[in-house]
C-alpha cells in the first residue's frame, strides 16, 4: 500500500506480493506523483499494479489514469469511483477499501482492504500498521487470507533494510 519507490516496487514484487498499491492523491502521506508513478511501474513485473485517486473528479484525468500501460486496477473506498471506472474500463480489477461498512455487492470486486478481519466471499488483505504488527495478526488469526502493509521509507535513495520484510515472507517469525 502506497508504494512511493522503485526500490520497494521491484523487492516487493520479486518476493511475490499480489498487488503494489500506489496512491495517487496529493493529500495522502503516501502519494506519488503520475510522472514517477508512470517510471516505476515500466520497471516492475509480476504484481497486479493498482492505483488510488479518490481526489479525482474529471472524467477525462481518471480515464488517462486507467488507461496507462501496466495498470491492472484501481483501489477506492467510494463504491461509485468504483462503479465509475468500471463502466469506463470493465477489464480492470476492483478493490474497495472497508472501513466498517460492507462490500458493495453490485459490483464485481476483486478483493477488499481492512483493517480487521471481516466475513466476506472476496479476497481480503488486512492493512497493519507495520510488518511486526502484521506478523502478530498472523500468529493470532489464521483466517487471514492477505496483509496489506506500507512500506515505509528508504534509508537513503535505493537503500533500505528489508529485514523484517525477509522475515514476514520467509515466514521466520
Amino acid at each position: 500500500m502506497g508504494v512511493k519507490t522503485l526500490t520497494d516496487a521491484r523487492y516487493f514484487s520479486a518476493m511475490g506480493a499480489d498487488i503494489l498499491h500506489f496512491d495517487l492523491n496529493p493529500e495522502s502521506p503516501y502519494y506519488i506523483d503520475i510522472p514517477q508513478y508512470k517510471a516505476i511501474i515500466e520497471w516492475v513485473e509480476g504484481s497486479e499494479i493498482i492505483s488510488s485517486f479518490d481526489h479525482l473528479f474529471d472524467e477525462k484525468k481518471i480515464r488517462e489514469l486507467i488507461e496507462i500501460p501496466n495498470v491492472d486496477g484501481v483501489l477506492s473506498r467510494y463504491p461509485d469511483m468504483l462503479d465509475f471506472v468500471h463502466r469506463l474500463e470493465p477489464d480492470l480489477s476492483l478493490y474497495q477499501y472497508l472501513d466498517g461498512e460492507p462490500v458493495d455487492a453490485d459490483l464485481p470486486i476483486s478483493g477488499v482492504i481492512t483493517n480487521q478481519w471481516i466475513e466476506t466471499s472476496v479476497k481480503q488483505y488486512i492493512l497493519y500498521s507495520d510488518v511486526e504488527a502484521a506478523m502478530d495478526g498472523i500468529r493470532q488469526n489464521s483466517q487471514t487470507s492477505g496483509i496489506a502493509l506500507h512500506p515505509g521509507g528508504e534509508d537513503e535513495v535505493g537503500i533500505k533494510d528489508f529485514e523484517l520484510y525477509d522475515r514476514l515472507f520467509y515466514g521466520e517469525f
